[in-house]
């Protein structure tokens, strides 16, 4: 069913409709604090240290015949990064956290 159906059928103009899309919009944006469960902040409390796992990123710079070059360097230091910055931030947070080594962890580790 089309939309033109759609307002024919429901005798609804396109400016009311998107007033209604509007309406409905905005009424899914709540605050923070009605986003979480009601129990989150005793649960919080709880928490004392987060395992971050390290990031696999993969830096590939493109050729002109389409091969591609991997780019160790950039990538290791992309990964240490990103690493640094999300414990970073966590810990502003008031996180403990705990990083799992780089050569224990890696995607090869989840099963498909």
């Amino acid at each position: 069913m089309t939309l033109h159906a759609i307002l024919q059928k429901k005798n609804l103009s396109p400016s009311s409709l998107t007033v209604l899309c509007f309406v409905l919009l905005l009424s899914a944006c709540a605050l923070p604090t009605h986003r979480v469960h009601p129990q989150f902040q005793q649960y919080r409390q709880s928490m004392k240290t987060l395992l971050v796992l390290p990031p696999e990123i993969r830096i590939l710079e493109t050729l002109p015949d389409g091969s591609q070059l991997p780019l160790s360097d950039r990538s290791r230091q992309a990964e240490d990064q990103t690493q640094a910055r999300i414990e970073d931030a966590l810990r502003n947070r008031h996180f403990s956290v705990q990083t799992i080594p780089r050569n224990c962890w890696t995607s090869r580790h989840i099963p498909n």
